[in-house]
């Protein structure tokens, strides 16, 4: 993660990577902290786990509380 100051926003983009896990868990602590309240996923390689990052990482933020 890049660690630089944050701000609130209308959305939160968030890039896929080989940290899929770690960048939506972070997306969705700072979407419960009221920092944006719409989360766009993307990433159209596959995990280990088989499935597109994207998809992965939506399936983290929905486990973490991040609604559809």
């Amino acid at each position: 993660l890049v660690e630089t100051p944050i701000a609130r926003a209308d959305v939160c983009l968030l890039f896929g990577g080989e940290r899929a896990d770690e960048l939506a868990a972070h997306a969705a602590k700072l979407y419960h902290q009221g920092y944006f309240s719409l989360v766009v996923v993307s990433g159209g390689v596959k995990t280990s786990k088989g499935i597109l990052e994207a998809e992965q990482m939506r399936d983290v933020l929905i486990a973490k509380g991040v609604p559809e």
